[in-house]
């Protein structure tokens, strides 16, 4: 159910709460830009993952609520504010588990 709540937290950022939204979403980013793709997917699962780190409710996280603010912190930092690089990779990478751990503070 994890790997559900990856396309689900992409899909959150549009209002959209299924799997198959996330899914459609995931892929019209990748036709427009292949890296806001990879960085609303990558962030979706660090959100994902440092919900589960945090013990949160798992509701939340299988609805894909905690990769609400991590997908858009990583793809601002990660094909936005910074050219694609490898720093900027890893800042969007700490971008995103920070937007996950301070919205479940």
């Amino acid at each position: 159910r994890v790997l559900e709540a990856i396309p689900k937290g992409v899909g959150q950022v549009f209002l959209a709460h299924s799997t198959v939204s996330g899914a459609v979403i995931s892929g019209a980013l990748f036709l427009c830009s292949p890296t806001a793709a990879l960085a609303a997917l990558v962030g979706s699962t660090l959100g994902a993952f440092t919900a589960l780190a945090m013990q949160a409710p798992v509701e939340g996280i299988y609805a894909g609520l905690w990769g609400y603010n991590a997908v858009l912190g990583c793809m601002a930092i990660g094909g936005v504010f910074f050219y694609p690089s490898r720093t900027a990779a890893v800042l969007s990478c700490l971008c995103a588990i920070t937007c996950a751990y301070t919205g479940g503070l």
